[in-house]
């Protein structure tokens, strides 16, 4: 098993679509000023992208994967392609729609003043 995970890290290296590179980086800063390390939301959400437990198991499971979330939502690739799985999963487009879904989960079309904020830092960090 441990040998497998130079090769998964590497497949999900070269998995980030060159489109979304702005806008992970800039949610990225946004959620965590870039660190890996970072534990938020009165400690419910963890890693550089603030990824809550409920949101790693939905895109974890999109995935088809069976990642643990206390050892790996620190870690930046895995991280990020929880995130890419779950605009995958929701069908989020558009760079607006994965930061504002990002936010607030796949209801965010109902949600669009909750997120004006957040949509407008991730915009200011692109």
């Amino acid at each position: 098993m441990l040998k497998l995970i130079p090769i998964v890290l590497a497949i999900l290296a070269t998995s980030t679509h060159a489109d979304d590179a702005r806008l992970i980086a800039a949610i990225r800063h946004v959620e965590s000023g870039g660190n890996d390390a970072a534990i938020g939301d009165g400690g419910r959400a963890r890693g550089p992208y603030q990824i809550h437990r409920a949101c790693w198991i939905d895109a974890t499971q999109y995935g088809g994967v069976t990642w643990d979330y206390e050892t790996l939502a620190h870690s930046e690739p895995h991280a990020r392609q929880v995130m890419q799985w779950y605009w995958a999963r929701y069908r989020m487009a558009t760079d607006e729609a994965k930061a504002r879904g990002w936010n607030a989960g796949p209801g965010w079309r109902r949600k669009l003043a909750a997120t004006d904020g957040y949509w407008r830092k991730v915009k200011a960090a692109m």
